[in-house]
C-alpha cells in the first residue's frame, strides 16, 4: 500500500471511530439527563454499621471497606430517614454476593437471596428496589447484608431515595450508552441473519455472515447483562447471571471462529490450539458451575489471564499473516487500492485494548460504584471496544464485497478476452467448444460458411477479407439475435446454437439472414470490392439418437456442404 493509501485509511478510520466515541460520550453525558426532584437524593453518609462484634458510627456507605470478608459474615447499616411528603417513597441499591434484608423500624419489609443461599446456590448481583410505605415521620432504616462468597465483597453500593418512578428513570437515563450499544448489536444480528437467509435462498451460502450475526447476538447479550439492564427489568437473576458469564467466556471462541471463517490459512496451528482452549474452558467452567463445585464468578481472573496470553500468542501471527496476504493481493489483478483486512485487524486490536482497560477498571472499582456515581463509573469501556469492533467488521464486509465484485468483473473481462473473437466480437472456437460440451437436449445448431473468402483474400488482400468477415458478423448477429450462442469457429466458419429451440426457428433465421445479405449487397455492398454470400445447414437434437453434440454438428455441417456445392456449381 502506498503512503497516500495509508494516510487515507488512517484518516477514514480515525474520523469514524472518533465520531462514534464522541457521539456515545455525548449520549451518556448529562446533556440528555432529566433532573430529579428535590426529594430524590443519595443516602450516603450518617450510617451506623455493625460488622461482627465491631460497631462504627457516622459511616459513609461506599467508603466502608471489608476487604477480608468471608462467607457467612453479616454487615448491618442503620440510619434514620427524615420525614418526606412523598406518598410512596422507595430506596434502590445494588448488591453482589449478598443476601439482603431491609428493615423499617425493626420490621422486615424486604428480603432477597435467602432461599437460594439456603439451597446452596450462589447469589450474584441484584438491583434491589424497596418500597418504604408511609414516611411522613422519621423512621429507622436498617439494611443487612449476609456475605455469600469469600473475599468477593469489599465495598457496598450507594443507596438512593425517591419515588419508584424517579429511581427507574434514574437507572435508565444513566444506562443510555449500554442500552444503545446492546440494542445496536441485537439489531445488527437481526439484519445479518436476514441477509444470510436471503443469500441462502438465492443459492449462495456465506458462513461468515451467520457467524457475525451470532457474534453480534452474543455481544448484545453480554452488554445487557454486564451492564445490569436485564437484571433491572426482570427477576430472572440466576438466568441472566449465567448468561453474562457464558457470553463472556464464549466471546473469544466466537471471535476466533469469525476470524477463521475469513482467514482460515493464517496461523492455522495457532488457531487450532486456541480453538481447543476456547472450547475447553467454557465447558470446564460450566461443569464446575452447574455441578455446584465452583461458580462462574471465580473463573473471571483466570479467564482474563488466559485471554491476555492468547492475545500475545495470536495477534502477532495474525498481523504477520495478513501482511503476507496483503502483498499477494496487491500484486493481483483485483487489487483496488486498499485492503479490507486492515479494518479487521484494527477492530480486533481496539477490542483487545478496550477489554484490557475495562479489566483494569473492573478490578479497581468493581465493588464500590454503580450507575450514576460519576461520569467515569457510568462509562463502560468495553462498550466502546465492542462497538468499534463491530463497526470495523461492518467496514471490512463492505470493502470485501467491493473487492469480490471487482474480482468478478476482472474475471469476466479476462474470460471475455479468452473467449471472444477479436475481429468480430463473436464467441471464439474455444468458447463454442466449451459450450457444446455442457449443452443438454433439446437444442439446435446452425453451421454457416462465408462463401469466396479465400478468393477475396487472394485478389484484394486480407484487409478486404477481414472487412467482409466483419460485415457478415454484423448481419449474423441481427438475424440470430435471440440465439444462445453465436460464434466464429474458423476463418470463414460460423456456428449458432439454440437451447430449447422453437419449431422451425433455424430455417426462419437463415431465411432472414439471406434477406439481410441481399439488402447489404444492394446498398452498402455496392461500394465494396466484394459481395457477401453464405452457405448454411442446421440440425435439431431430436434428429439424432446419440446425446453427443458432435453428431448434431456433423449433421448440420453435412447439410451446409450440400448448400455450398450448389453455390459453387
Amino acid at each position: 500500500m502506498n503512503n497516500q493509501s495509508k494516510v487515507r485509511d488512517i484518516l477514514i478510520l480515525s474520523v469514524l471511530l472518533i465520531f462514534s466515541i464522541i457521539a456515545l460520550l455525548a449520549l451518556e453525558s448529562d446533556l440528555f439527563t432529566i433532573r430529579p426532584s428535590s426529594h430524590f437524593y443519595q443516602l450516603d453518609s450518617g450510617w451506623s454499621v455493625q460488622y461482627g462484634e465491631k460497631k462504627y458510627e457516622n459511616v459513609t456507605l461506599v467508603d466502608f471497606d471489608i476487604t477480608d470478608s468471608v462467607k457467612g459474615d453479616t454487615v448491618s447499616f442503620t440510619r434514620t430517614i427524615p420525614p418526606t411528603e412523598l406518598k410512596s417513597p422507595a430506596i434502590m441499591f445494588k448488591s453482589r454476593f449478598c443476601v439482603v434484608d431491609v428493615y423499617k423500624d425493626g420490621e422486615l419489609i424486604y428480603s432477597y437471596g435467602r432461599s437460594g443461599y439456603e439451597r446452596g446456590t450462589y447469589i450474584e448481583k441484584k438491583y434491589n428496589m424497596v418500597s418504604l410505605g408511609e414516611c411522613s415521620t422519621e423512621h429507622e432504616l436498617t439494611i443487612t447484608f449476609l456475605i455469600t462468597e469469600d473475599h468477593e465483597v469489599k465495598n457496598f453500593f450507594p443507596v438512593r431515595f425517591g419515588t419508584t418512578k424517579e429511581l427507574i428513570t434514574y437507572f435508565f437515563q444513566n444506562s443510555r450508552l449500554s442500552m444503545f450499544v446492546g440494542g445496536f448489536f441485537y439489531i445488527y444480528a437481526f439484519v445479518l441473519s436476514a441477509l444470510g437467509l436471503y443469500m441462502l435462498f438465492c443459492g449462495k451460502f456465506f458462513p461468515s455472515v451467520f457467524l457475525s450475526a451470532m457474534l453480534s447476538l452474543l455481544l448484545g447479550t453480554y452488554t445487557f447483562t454486564y451492564n445490569d439492564i436485564l437484571f433491572f427489568v426482570s427477576d430472572k437473576d440466576r438466568l441472566f447471571s449465567d448468561l453474562e458469564y457464558l457470553s463472556l467466556y464464549l466471546l473469544p471462541l466466537a471471535v476466533l471462529i469469525l476470524l477463521h471463517s475469513t482467514h482460515p490459512n493464517i496461523a492455522k496451528n495457532i488457531q487450532k490450539g486456541l480453538a481447543i482452549v476456547n472450547v475447553s474452558f467454557p465447558v470446564i467452567f460450566s461443569i464446575c458451575h452447574y455441578s455446584g463445585l465452583i461458580n462462574f464468578t471465580h473463573f473471571v481472573t483466570f479467564f482474563q489471564i488466559i485471554l491476555a496470553v492468547e492475545n500475545v500468542i495470536f495477534l502477532p501471527s495474525l498481523i504477520k499473516g495478513l501482511g503476507k496476504e496483503y502483498k499477494r493481493h496487491k500484486e493481483s489483478d483485483v487489487y483496488i487500492g486498499f485492503s479490507a483486512d486492515n479494518y479487521l485487524v484494527l477492530g480486533y486490536i481496539l477490542l483487545q485494548v478496550f477489554l484490557f482497560l475495562e479489566i483494569v477498571k473492573f478490578n479497581f472499582t468493581r465493588n464500590n460504584t454503580d450507575i450514576g456515581s460519576n461520569f467515569y463509573s457510568r462509562i463502560h469501556l468495553l462498550d466502546f471496544g465492542l462497538l468499534d469492533f463491530m463497526i470495523c467488521l461492518f467496514v471490512y464486509y463492505f470493502l470485501s464485497s467491493i473487492e469480490q465484485m471487482n474480482a468478478s468483473r476482472v474475471k469476466e473481462e479476462l474470460e471475455g478476452l479468452a473467449f471472444t473473437d477479436a475481429l468480430t466480437g463473436l464467441m471464439n472456437r474455444a468458447k463454442c467448444t466449451q459450450y457444446s460440451y455442457a449443452i443438454n437436449k433439446p437444442y439446435a445448431v446452425v453451421i454457416l460458411d462465408l462463401d469466396r473468402l479465400k478468393k477475396v483474400n487472394d485478389a484484394y488482400g486480407h484487409l478486404e477479407g477481414d472487412k467482409m468477415i466483419k460485415a457478415f458478423a454484423v448481419l449474423l448477429k441481427k438475424a440470430f439475435a435471440d440465439a444462445d450462442l453465436i460464434g466464429r469457429t474458423g476463418g470463414d466458419e460460423f456456428m449458432v446454437i439454440y437451447e430449447k429451440p422453437k419449431e422451425g426457428v433455424c430455417q426462419t433465421c437463415i431465411d432472414y439472414l439471406q434477406l439481410l445479405v441481399d439488402e447489404y449487397n444492394e446498398n452498402e455492398g455496392k461500394n465494396e470490392m466484394f459481395s457477401v454470400s453464405f452457405s448454411a445447414g442446421h440440425a435439431y437434437s431430436n434428429e439424432i439418437e446419440e446425446d453427443d453434440f458432435k453428431f448434431a454438428y456433423y449433421l448440420a455441417d453435412s447439410r451446409m456442404y450440400k448448400m455450398k456445392e450448389t453455390h459453387h456449381a
